[in-house]
């Protein structure tokens, strides 16, 4: 793979590869790193783990105080993409969720410090990876009380942390913050008898309503397709769910959520496409197919509205991904059609101006395995470093000579190139040179996705738009940990 496949050769996990999150998004300037408490988070004063420290400026606090928070808002307003898991806990079952039956019952029986009804519900929340929880908190927290106030004002939700880590807080702005949120049973919930997973998203989904001094909620939602098309669960209902989370979550769906991204996983966990051959299907390594973020559950984002790399439209062409996208549109409206939404309400809001539409995205990215997923054993470096991405790009260059060798073997009139059958080599080179590797996530409108070209592999051509891309901001490398990663 041209110079990056040689500095990846000569050193297992150099880091020393572009990548176009490096390239358009820039990188941030190292930090000097403190230890926190993290358990002072509330407090007016104390250490925080992993709290930059800040060279003075003096003549800041003669600043007038409109300017200085007009500083701190600045840097604060950064998009965020946040994977929140939310567990069912583990006595829950049928018979006690959602208590329609039971008097008294404890879900959605007592108000919060807002004199809001919360969800009573014992699930727990969690972001995954190492440190994440800690890096979901803006350093000026801990500059000085005025900046704490600024950032505690700008985060509007304040949602405890319930069970063991009742001392944290997940702070949400809604207007900047993607909450992707994954319910999860534990080992020991009764599948056969436990409540559907889908009611933990209607109870969290409160649950920061309720917590928003605002009163807003979540507005930008992110869930994987199998929460959406209820592939391995109930579908979603109102009989399922407690009659007040039903409310709740039918005015959310209307009139809180403005946009919802749907994340699929493409076909394979290589941009490498080497199958054995199918009418209309070519041999062909995607340059441009995006790799999800790994590792860290929380950081920052950009999004732009047409993806500027170059042969983005030629890896367009032959889309496969892990199931048919198609259905997933019409089984969010099933959803919303289940909890009384019709479409003559949302046409209603938007002329009114008392709504600003939904927008539904299809989000492919490709879900590229773990150093222990690929040998089964532990790793070196850290999950989701640059260090274990260069891991990872010698493997899938490696993975891709396997792929074309086996398939020269196999099939002797099929000679396989390195660049593959659907490009030549010089576009394939330059493709390379670009940088066009992102981590991050395509964003296709509904219609994007026509026909298959190849109904059994999930595969379409849909070169004819240019699809948005989510591309997460890179780290530089951190003086704890022993590779950069991208949050």
């Amino acid at each position: 793979m041209g110079q990056m496949e040689a500095t990846i050769e000569e050193n297992p996990t150099s880091c020393n590869f572009a990548l176009f999150n490096d390239v358009h998004f820039g990188r941030q300037a190292p930090h000097s790193l403190a230890p926190v408490d993290i358990s002072d988070i509330e407090g007016n004063s104390g250490n925080a783990g992993n709290v930059p420290i800040v060279t003075p400026w003096a003549p800041f606090p003669r600043l007038p105080a409109e300017l200085r928070l007009h500083v701190w808002l600045w840097c604060l307003r950064r998009h965020r993409l946040l994977e929140v898991d939310v567990c069912a806990a583990d006595h829950e079952d049928g018979s006690t969720y959602p208590g329609n039956n039971i008097s008294p019952s404890r879900y959605y029986a007592h108000r919060n410090h807002r004199g809001r009804i919360v969800s009573g519900r014992g699930y727990t929340l969690s972001i995954r990876g190492r440190g994440c929880y800690a890096s979901s908190l803006s350093p000026l927290l801990w500059v000085n009380s005025e900046a704490r106030q600024a950032t505690l004002s700008f985060y509007q939700i304040h949602l405890p942390f319930p069970g063991k880590y009742k001392d944290q807080v997940l702070y949400l702005n809604p207007e900047y913050d993607v909450v992707h949120v994954r319910p999860r049973r534990t080992e020991r919930t009764d599948v056969d008898h436990g409540p559907a997973i889908g009611t933990l998203l209607v109870d969290f989904l409160h649950d920061a309503k309720a917590y928003d001094y605002k009163g807003q909620g979540v507005v930008h939602l992110a869930l994987h397709r199998h929460i959406i098309d209820g592939d391995h669960d109930t579908p979603l209902t109102p009989a399922l769910v407690h009659p007040a989370a039903a409310m709740s979550f039918a005015d959310i769906l209307r009139r809180s959520l403005r946009s919802v991204l749907c994340i699929t996983y493409f076909r394979s966990s290589s941009r490498a496409m080497g199958e054995f051959p199918a009418k209309g299907w070519h041999y062909h390594f995607a340059h441009t197919f995006p790799l999800r973020r790994r590792g860290h559950g929380t950081g920052s984002f950009h999004w732009l509205d047409t993806d500027p790399r170059p042969g983005v439209e030629l890896d367009l062409r032959q889309l496969p991904l892990e199931d048919d996208p198609r259905p997933l549109p019409e089984a969010w409206k099933q959803l919303e059609h289940a909890f009384g939404i019709t479409k003559e309400q949302r046409e209603a809001d938007d002329s009114n101006g008392s709504g600003d539409g939904l927008r539904f995205y299809i989000c492919p990215t490709v879900n590229w395995p773990s150093w222990s997923q690929r040998r089964h054993h532990p790793s070196l470096v850290e999950e989701g470093s640059r260090e274990e991405l260069a891991e990872y790009l010698r493997y899938e260059a490696d993975d891709w000579l396997r792929q074309r060798e086996f398939i020269s073997q196999s099939t002797p009139e099929y000679i396989i190139p390195k660049h593959g059958l659907m490009i030549d080599a010089e576009t394939s080179e330059m493709m390379e040179k670009a940088p066009c590797l992102a981590v991050g996530m395509w964003l296709f409108p509904p219609e994007a996705f026509k026909q298959p070209t190849i109904l059994r592999r999930s595969c379409f051509d849909v070169s004819a738009i240019r699809p948005d891309i989510v591309g997460h901001t890179p780290l530089p490398s951190d003086p704890i940990r022993r590779a950069p990663s991208f949050v």
